[in-house]
C-alpha cells in the first residue's frame, strides 16, 4: 500500500486541528509544510510553514459539521487574500485577518518559503463575549499587528506556540482565557462604532495605508 502523499496528509491534519476546507496548491507534487499545534481546550493554535496554498469553504462543507468558530490568521512572512461576506481583502506580514466558519469563504497564502509564515487560532464563537453581528463585520478586514492590541495579541500567539512544551495541563484554563480575552478586546475596539469614530489625524499608531475605527485600531481598507 502506498503511503499518503504529503499534501493529502497536511489536508487531513488541518481538517482535524481546525476545520475542513477544500485545498489546492501549485506545489502539490512537492508540498513541504510544517505545522506546530497547541490545544487549549476549545482554543486551537497552529504555527505554519506552507508553500502556496488556496482554501475554499463551501456550503456543502459547512452543513455537516460547522463548529461555529472564529478563525484568526496572523501573517508573519509573505502575503495572502481572503474573500468572505462580499468583501475581498489582501493582507500581508504584520497583519491579522478573521474568518467565520459558518459562512463560505475563499483564501490563499503566498508565504516566504522555508520559514514560519503564519499563526492560526480558532475558537468557538460562543467563547467570545461580543455581538456576533459586530464581529462578522470584521471578517475579511485586515487589522494591523504592528502596534497596540493587535501587536500584543500577535506576539502572545507566537509565544504560546513557541513555548508549547513548557506548559502543563494546569496552565490551560488561564492560557485559553487570556487568548479569548485578548481577541475579544482587539475585535471590540476594531468593530465599527459610528459614535466612537475619530478623524484620521486623531488616531494613534496609524500608518499611511490604514484607517481606523474604535480606539487605536489600525484597519486597512
Amino acid at each position: 500500500m502506498c503511503a499518503p502523499e504529503p499534501f493529502a496528509l497536511f489536508e487531513e491534519f488541518a481538517a482535524g486541528s481546525h476545520m475542513r476546507n477544500w485545498m489546492r496548491s501549485e506545489r502539490r507534487d512537492d508540498f513541504r509544510a510544517r505545522m506546530r499545534s497547541l490545544s487549549l481546550g476549545g482554543v486551537q493554535l497552529s504555527l505554519m510553514d506552507v508553500p502556496h496554498l488556496e482554501v475554499v469553504r463551501t456550503p456543502k462543507l459547512i452543513r455537516p459539521s460547522d463548529g461555529e468558530a472564529h478563525q484568526v490568521l496572523g501573517m508573519i512572512h509573505g502575503t495572502g487574500g481572503l474573500s468572505q461576506a462580499g468583501r475581498d481583502a489582501a493582507f500581508r506580514a504584520g497583519e491579522i485577518i478573521v474568518a467565520d466558519s459558518s459562512r463560505p469563504f475563499s483564501g490563499c497564502l503566498a508565504p516566504a518559503s522555508g520559514t514560519w509564515s503564519s499563526i492560526v487560532v480558532q475558537m468557538p464563537r460562543s467563547l467570545v463575549p461580543l455581538p456576533e453581528n459586530g464581529v462578522r463585520r470584521m471578517t475579511a478586514v485586515p487589522i494591523s499587528a504592528s502596534c497596540g492590541l493587535g501587536g500584543v495579541f500577535h506576539r502572545w500567539l507566537a509565544e504560546l506556540v513557541t513555548r508549547a512544551g513548557e506548559f502543563t495541563p494546569a496552565d490551560v484554563p488561564a492560557l485559553s482565557r487570556t487568548t479569548v480575552d485578548l481577541l475579544a478586546s482587539l475585535l471590540g475596539r476594531c468593530t465599527p462604532r459610528r459614535r466612537w469614530a475619530r478623524r484620521p489625524a486623531d488616531v494613534p499608531c496609524r500608518h499611511a495605508s490604514t484607517t481606523t475605527s474604535g480606539s487605536g485600531c489600525g484597519i486597512r481598507v
